[in-house]
């Protein structure tokens, strides 16, 4: 009650039984305040002060919810400006945390990475900025979706990142061994220049 709440992104921990939501969240009464400015939301400053990262979870396969508490806000996302869009990921006993932020310029990549304990009671690192082929001063990303992949010839994993660009109305596409450094930044771009590309998602396919 009171806030707006979108990017809903699940991941359930192994063997615990219990599934986790993180979801982006902006009080109303910023909302209001963007609306009365005639200010789109993703640009209004009231919202890049006031939005945050939060989760809750579930013990009964997701027929009931509890809050449990915030885990991004602006000032610990990396770059000072209120974060958006979550993804997690499962990595071992961790869960990594990625989302985008809303910087006032876009000089460097505005995704970010915050790993957590898989309980989510420890915050395990403070906010890494993810570097990103293809990046140059002025772009910006939105909507992170991350899979982490089993390679089938070495003892490793690979984890492939989808994002949209609104400036060029793409997808981006990159794949990392490490989780930070993501590689071979590969654009697709929609026919229809006309429409916005968002909101991409990925799926693994049979091994």
């Amino acid at each position: 009650s009171g806030y707006l709440v979108n990017d809903p992104a699940l991941v359930q921990p192994k063997g615990s039984g219990k599934l986790l939501l993180f979801f982006s969240r902006s009080p109303n009464s910023s909302i209001e305040a963007c609306r009365k400015k005639e200010e789109p939301l993703w640009a209004c400053p009231d919202i890049r002060k006031s939005r945050e990262i939060a989760f809750a979870s579930s013990i009964d396969n997701g027929e009931t919810w509890k809050f449990e508490n915030v885990i991004v806000n602006a000032n610990n996302s990396g770059d000072l400006s209120a974060p958006s869009q979550p993804a997690a990921v499962q990595v071992g006993e961790e869960i990594w945390l990625y989302y985008g932020t809303y910087p006032e310029t876009f000089m460097k990549e505005n995704i970010f990475r915050l790993r957590l304990s898989s309980d989510t009671k420890k915050t395990l690192s403070e906010a890494e900025r993810v570097k990103m082929d293809g990046f140059s001063p002025g772009m910006f990303f939105e909507n992170p979706h991350l899979v982490r992949l089993k390679c089938p010839l070495k003892s490793s994993h690979l984890f492939t990142m989808v994002v949209n660009n609104r400036q060029k109305n793409a997808i981006f596409f990159h794949s990392s061994i490490d989780g930070i450094h993501f590689r071979g930044s590969f654009q697709s771009v929609l026919p229809f220049e006309e429409k916005l590309l968002a909101s991409p998602t990925q799926m693994p396919g049979p091994a």
